[in-house]
């Protein structure tokens, strides 16, 4: 009997100290500081929580902490900044394609040794384009630092010279230096010939004129007007030159029944001997 108190006010006294409640198992302390004492209502460590923990109950592990790893109880807050790779407050952000050590800015995430080849921008987030070489470009504006690859364009190396013969283009301004393939015109062969007749329609590469001119229904060199001459338009002129031809033949016979009736109802004009005939009777009878 006396065995059984013993055991029982052993327990008792480790609950008291190690956890809350009546069951020792349920509500350890065991990530408090070192006294590992906590609240046996709520579970709450009251003098802080071991090295690398956090949270009321120091429940919760402190996130990429430099250091000895501790961080504040509540927020987390690393003490010692951020492991490297590591950036922000609680340090659970990453730096990104950060050179070196990889190490970047623990606010602002700027990567502190450069970019690793292929990336730039201030956080290294951006991709060089086609670089040629090892790839790399520079950090704050995004140049080749070596020219670009066959096929590509710009300072960037992000544009492609894919409509140029041979894909090949100057890399300042994306000229093609060997014309276009068929289909496209201007300097950069990046325009499109519309309209041209045949599979391949093919075009002046200054002008983007049809070299084979148009579809059928389109006119003018660059094929973007409707044609004048479709049946309909034939058969709308037709009708029109009929209707026309019919009013001039209207007119005119009016003109000529008009000119006859006048004509009929005027008195004959007396030729020369009438007239002196005339003369002579009406003499006679005076």
């Amino acid at each position: 009997m006396v065995l059984v108190c013993l055991v029982v006010v052993v327990l008792l006294n480790y609950c008291v100290l190690h956890g809350l409640g009546h069951s020792p198992i349920s509500f350890m302390c065991g990530n408090c500081s070192d006294t590992r004492t906590c609240d046996p209502q709520d579970g709450r460590c009251t003098e802080g929580c071991k090295i690398g923990y956090m949270g009321l109950s120091c429940d919760e592990l402190c996130s990429n902490c430099a250091g000895n790893g501790s961080c504040s109880q509540i927020k987390g807050v690393c003490h010692n900044g951020c492991r490297t790779g590591f950036r922000g407050n609680i340090c659970i952000l990453e730096c990104h394609n950060c050179a070196g050590s990889g190490a970047c800015d623990i606010e602002s995430g700027a990567c502190l040794e450069g970019c690793t080849n292929g990336h730039w921008g201030d956080e290294c987030t951006f991709m060089c384009g086609a670089c040629s070489g090892n790839g790399s470009c520079d950090r704050h504006s995004g140049r080749c630092h070596s020219g670009c690859l066959l096929g590509h364009k710009f300072y960037d190396c992000h544009g492609t010279c894919s409509t140029c013969v041979n894909t090949t283009c100057n890399q300042g301004d994306g000229h093609c230096l060997h014309g276009c393939y068929p289909g496209h015109y201007g300097l950069d062969c990046e325009k499109a010939c519309m309209h041209c007749r045949g599979d391949n329609p093919e075009c002046d590469r200054t002008t983007g004129a049809c070299i084979f001119g148009c579809k059928s229904g389109l006119v003018n060199p660059f094929c973007e007007e409707e044609s004048i001459h479709t049946d309909e338009s034939i058969h709308f002129n037709i009708a029109m030159f009929y209707i026309s031809l019919l009013f001039i033949i209207a007119v005119l016979g009016v003109f000529v029944i008009c000119n006859y009736k006048h004509a009929s109802k005027s008195p004959p004009l007396l030729g020369p001997k009438s007239a002196i005939g005339l003369h002579s009777s009406q003499s006679v009878t005076s």
